[in-house]
């Protein structure tokens, strides 16, 4: 927008005024925003009200502190406005700092809360600072964010004296004029004012008037763009209604795209009022394909800046950047002439965008990618412009616009890598490289001077960083090192006497501003390399020796020396002197001060360096390794597995376990997570020496009383073993079954050695790969005894008082518990592993078990007992694969197993929870040969408890019972597998109720139960071992019926079916689809409108040009036209096929006639793509 114009538009407005309509328009684009609603005279404050909560606006055009916040939530509190849902939005130009880090951290810092108390914020108070967030804005900033969003929303190019005129009158008064009676202006208030203006403007065009015909003003369209001298361009009100018009609009932009070398400039006036709205992409992509020519490259270097300052397409606005970019890129690519023009824009284009102000922030956040972008054009100019003055001034310019100082590691965060790479080149390129380099160093060091600034009057940059971690700066790695590098390696004398004269520091004291100690860091591999094999090995040696030596430093130089060391081939000799610097170091004691050392040494060590290996042997005695560098998980579990690894350091390093495992610093110092890492170790080191590791874990067993750590260990290090693991026999043997012989295979007993609830689970979980190995007296065992545990409870555990996690209670309210973390829990899915071919002769215990657990207090495992029941269901019935005479099962476990399921499911507790129900339809998923009296009350138990998840999961069920179960129960020898009494019983099954009931469900359930079956009958005709036109049929019967009333996610499988069955049925998918077509076009034409144009647009099937065709092949053209002429009169908006472009080419085929002319016409007043092709299509044989 005009700014002047803008600032005219907004005088005497005031900050609570522009807080209130920038955060509605922010607002307005989402369907749950309703209206904003002014509580109090003079806009004191407001609410953005949406359907399930409101935000509680509060302005002050001033510094939030302590005491205003405070005053704000006073307010709040006494007037009980807060709802649950609700949220506070505080508008500010500042938020304190010291409250902001109050705010942040009062949840985790006592000093933060102890501060908000301090300032009398009560317990209330601090309940609401969790619905509490800022949004700090300027007035100046707020007014440009608000011509940018009202400019977006209005969609359409106007004068900048026309869009302020629509601001003032469509939002400024209707906010004041709200705001002065405590009113509200709701969205659909404000749209509605949007479209009228809209409206006006394209009734007031010659050319696009609302009262001409679509075909006239397509015709004007295609005339205007063969002429850019058209009045469509030049006169402004024509294209204000072009642009309002976006059908139109965007046919002109496809057209100039598809045209060959335009001259740009003739099209300014376009360019200016699209380049900044909703087809900046389309535009965009004609500049780049047009700028091959000379003219053109001069108008786009001209007319860029302009778009630049006015960008309003504000999500497309990253596009329009990297856009810029790239035809910048492309110019450069061409010419030298425009190379400062070219670096203006690129300047521009770092700039921050409008969009980074607002409250609402985009959910993709692209700013690297358009700096990365950016930035490759930049550093292309500065590899290829022959202008040195530029080059100088993008060299100062980088050092201005990015914080060099902060970037280190793997990845950038403000300044990309390209930048780094222009002040590598920039150093190498000038005629004195160490005059550059010391340049560098200066400019690196303002850096972090200037940087530091933020944190206080006392913080400053003497040569030392103050924050930073293990990786070193980008400007050290990437600028300084490499350049530094190149330079040695070209010219090695004058380089090393240039480092060690004004480069090193070999003392703490000698680092300066003027000699940083990045720089120290900078030389390192270089020191390195001239120790290794360099002429100058003592002074090199010493350089690192001092490095090693020094304490200070981000990141330290010794590690930084070692991590080279490590990565080394030195001779083993050589890497050792130098690790001796440091453990000789008497502060160190002996010990590694970080993690380069330690792994230098245990790699010796692997390679049978004696001092080494005697090295480590020490540490592990040293109460103070485990403590003293990094965590000690990680120096223990890292030394001792690399240990493991070689046959010549195996024992030692189960040596070290051992003695570790016995130490107070297990005992006191390491954390469970780390416990458990270790029990991945000890089950290593059990698989290499199988005597000595069951040893290990019997004398922890053996305490007198084991601690939660050693709980957490041996159990776990049992079930770290690999499933199918031939040690999982030999460690239960060994270890597990004679604790649980000593407890008496009691409950009690084992809870009060293994009170950890984690730790019974892990042998619960044992139990499973028992099984797995075919040891199910084991596993049977393990069920027996953990069925009895206590966990799950019914109750909330003390660290869980609102019972977020408290299973039980989830279950009873409907959620689903898909976590399995109980040790009955785990009994169920141990009992489902016994119940196979192998564990035959244990399952009549499973069965037994399992009766029990149906009836758990707990609903949670209640609900889990159906894993193991829905196994025993799979299996009833069968029969050994090795003998076909004989049943899996006796015909009375089978007859239990049924009775235990029909128990489950007539107990009416069950009904109301879901979790157990939706188990007990998997379960009957497999007991499907029953009497039709079961059956039906099978069925009329999971409709009746009237829970559309449990319909959705019986659906096969339902479709079951109506069509194919009086023809399943026809095994071979049926007597033998169900029953002489029981074969008489079910052998005989009427399907007429059941198809009733299934009917009926189809037409009154809730629309997933009608989508899910929609889905069951469109993957039934492709069940291979089904018949195929019988399923069809089936299928087809139904699908009748769930198409009786639109619903769209229905009518999206029976479009499926349609699609995939239409070659082998085309008579019936056609007739299918014809009805279809005429309720979806009932449909649409009653609840279409273009407030739901993003919802229902694409709802057609995409691919009904398709099916015209197979029409008009099979039915013949009247067919095709009638059908045609059906879609062609659905909304405008809607995508009536995707594939129109085939139904078009056959179109053309067909007579002129004044059907089918109608019919063309009407495709093309929505798609006026296809004009041109009628056009000739009409005047081949033209009917008036």
């Amino acid at each position: 927008m005009n700014k002047t114009g803008g600032r005219a538009t907004f005088k005497g407005i005031n900050y609570q005024a522009l807080a209130s309509i920038s955060l509605f328009l922010q607002n307005v684009g989402y369907s749950s925003f309703k209206y904003i609603a002014f509580e109090q005279e003079k806009l004191k404050d407001f609410d953005l009200v949406f359907e399930n909560k409101k935000i509680i606006s509060e302005s002050k055009s001033l510094k939030v502190t302590h005491r205003l916040l405070k005053e704000i939530l006073d307010g709040l509190i006494k007037n009980n406005r807060v709802e649950e849902k609700d949220e506070v939005l505080v508008i500010c130009t500042r938020v304190s700092s010291n409250l902001k880090t109050d705010l942040e951290y009062y949840k985790y810092f006592d000093e933060s809360l102890k501060r908000l108390k301090k300032s009398s914020f009560s317990k209330e108070h601090i309940q609401l600072l969790e619905r509490v967030k800022f949004w700090e804005i300027d007035s100046e900033v707020n007014k440009l964010v608000i011509e940018s969003l009202f400019a977006q929303i209005l969609g359409i190019w106007i004068p900048d004296s026309y869009f302020n005129d629509m601001l003032s009158n469509i939002l400024l008064k209707n906010v004041y004029y709200q705001s002065e009676k405590g009113g509200k202006f709701t969205k659909e208030e404000f749209l509605s004012l949007i479209e009228q203006r809209k409206n006006e403007i394209k009734n007031d065009s010659v050319y696009y008037s609302q009262v001409d015909s679509h075909l006239v003003k397509i015709e004007n369209v295609l005339n205007s763009v063969k002429d850019p001298n058209s009045k469509s361009w030049i006169i402004n009100k024509e294209l204000s209604a072009l642009t309002a018009s976006p059908t139109l609009y965007f046919l002109a932009i496809k057209r100039l795209d598809e045209a060959i070398q335009l001259n740009l400039r003739q099209w300014d006036k376009l360019w200016r009022a699209a380049a900044k709205g909703s087809l900046s992409l389309q535009v965009f992509n004609i500049f780049k394909k047009n700028i091959d020519n000379d003219e053109n490259q001069d108008y786009l270097i001209t007319l860029l800046p302009d778009i630049l300052r006015n960008i309003v397409n504000l999500y497309r606005e990253e596009f329009v950047v990297v856009d810029s970019a790239r035809i910048c890129q492309s110019v450069l690519s061409r010419t030298r002439k425009y190379d400062n023009q070219i670096f203006g824009i690129l300047k521009q284009l770092y700039d921050r965008k409008i969009s980074d102000f607002f409250y609402i922030k985009q959910r993709s956040n692209s700013d690297e990618w358009e700096k990365e972008e950016i930035s490759k054009v930049l550093k292309e100019l500065y590899l290829n412009t022959d202008n040195e003055v530029l080059k100088k001034q993008i060299a100062h310019f980088i050092f201005d616009a990015f914080n060099l100082s902060i970037e280190e590691g793997e990845f950038w965060h403000e300044s990309p890598g390209e930048l780094f790479e222009i002040l590598k080149v920039y150093a190498l390129e000038g005629e004195n490289i160490e005059e550059r380099l010391l340049y560098l160093s200066k400019m690196f060091s303002e850096q972090y001077a200037k940087y530091y600034k933020k944190f206080g009057k006392g913080l400053g940059f003497e040569g030392w960083e103050h924050m930073g971690s293990d990786r070193d700066k980008h400007l050290v790695t990437n600028v300084i090192t490499p350049a530094l590098e190149e330079y040695y390696y070209n010219n090695k004398d004058e380089a090393w006497r240039f480092i060690t004269d004004k480069l090193i520091s070999q003392r703490e004291k000698q680092v300066s501003k003027s000699k940083p100690d990045f720089l120290n860091r900078a030389v390192i591999n270089i020191v390195f390399k001239e120790y290794t094999d360099g002429s100058n090995k003592i002074e090199a040696f010493n350089i690192l020796k001092n490095f090693i030596y020094m304490k200070r430093g981000i990141p330290l130089k010794r590690e930084l020396v070692y991590r080279a060391i490590a990565s080394s081939d030195l001779p083993a000799e050589n890497k050792w002197n130098l690790v001796k610097i440091q453990l000789d170091d008497p502060i160190y004691k002996g010990l590694p001060a970080g993690g380069y050392v330690k792994q230098i040494v245990t790699e010796l060590a692997n390679e049978g360096f004696v001092d080494a290996l005697n090295t480590l042997k020490a540490w592990s005695k040293n109460p103070k390794y485990y403590e003293y560098s990094g965590s000690l998980e990680h120096n223990l579990n890292s030394t001792v597995s690399d240990l493991l690894k070689s046959e010549k350091t195996q024992n030692a390093g189960i040596e070290i376990l051992e003695d570790f495992i016995h130490s107070d610093s297990f005992k006191n110092k390491m954390d469970l997570w780390s416990v458990w890492k270790l029990a991945n170790i000890l089950k290593d080191a059990i698989k290499l020496d199988p005597e000595k590791g069951i040893s290990i874990l019997n004398s922890i067993w053996n305490q007198e009383e084991l601690t939660e750590k050693e709980q957490v260990l041996i159990t776990s290090t049992m079930n770290d073993l690999e499933k199918d693991d031939p040690l999982i026999k030999t460690v239960y043997e060994g270890t597990l079954t004679e604790w649980l012989t000593e407890c008496e295979d009691n409950i009690e007993l084992i809870l009060k050695r293994f009170p950890s609830v984690g730790s019974r689970i892990s042998i619960v979980q044992f139990g499973e790969k028992l099984a797995r190995i075919g040891d199910y007296a084991a596993a049977v065992r393990i069920a027996k005894i953990f069925i009895k545990d206590p966990d799950p409870s019914n109750h909330n555990a003390k660290d869980d008082p609102e019972g977020k996690q408290n299973y039980h209670k989830l279950v009873e309210q409907g959620e689903d518990v898909n976590q399995i973390t109980t040790v009955r829990g785990y009994v169920c899915w141990l009992l489902q592993s016994i119940a196979v071919l192998k564990g035959r002769g244990y399952v009549p215990d499973v069965i037994s078990l399992v009766e029990f657990l149906v009836d758990d207090p707990n609903y949670y495992v209640r609900a889990y007992s159906c894993v193991p029941l829905q196994q025993l269901s799979v299996v009833r019935h069968t029969i050994l694969p090795s003998d076909s005479q004989t049943r899996f099962l006796d015909i009375k476990d089978a007859e239990k197993i049924e009775q235990i399921a029909f128990k489950m499911l007539r107990e009416k507790e069950n009904w109301k929870l879901r979790q157990v129900m939706v188990g007990l339809v998997h379960v009957f998923a497999n007991i499907r040969a029953i009497t039709a009296e079961e059956a039906m009350e099978v069925l009329n138990i999971f409709k009746n408890i009237k829970d559309d998840k449990v319909i959705d999961e019986a659906a096969s069920l339902y479709i079951f019972f109506a069509e194919f179960r009086s023809n399943a129960v026809n095994a071979k020898n049926p007597e033998r597998i169900f029953g002489a009494k029981r074969y008489k019983e079910i052998k005989n099954f009427n399907e007429a109720d059941f198809k009733k009931l299934l009917e009926d469900l189809l037409r009154t359930s809730a629309t997933d139960v009608k989508t899910s079956f929609a889905w069951h009958f469109w993957k039934l005709p492709k069940e291979g071992n089904i018949d195929y036109e019988k399923t069809f049929n089936i299928s087809l019967k139904y699908l009748s019926i769930l198409i009786e009333k639109y619903d769209h996610e229905v009518f999206n499988r029976v479009y499926y079916f349609i699609d995939e069955n239409l070659d082998k049925k085309p008579t019936e998918c056609l007739a299918l689809w014809k009805e279809c077509i005429k309720l979806e076009k009932k449909y649409l034409t009653k609840h279409f409108a273009q407030d739901k144009l993003v919802e229902m647009h694409w709802w057609p099937y995409h691919y009904n040009g398709k099916i015209l065709l197979r029409i008009a092949e099979l039915q013949g053209e009247k067919e095709f036209l009638e059908w045609l002429g059906e879609l062609s009169d659905y909304p405008e908006g809607v995508t009536i096929a995707n594939d129109l472009n085939i139904v078009i080419d056959r179109l053309k085929t067909v007579s002129v006639s004044s059907q089918s002319k109608t019919i063309f016409e009407k495709i093309v007043a929505y798609h006026p793509d296809y004009f041109e092709k009628m056009k000739e299509w009409v005047s081949r044989n033209d009917v008036s």
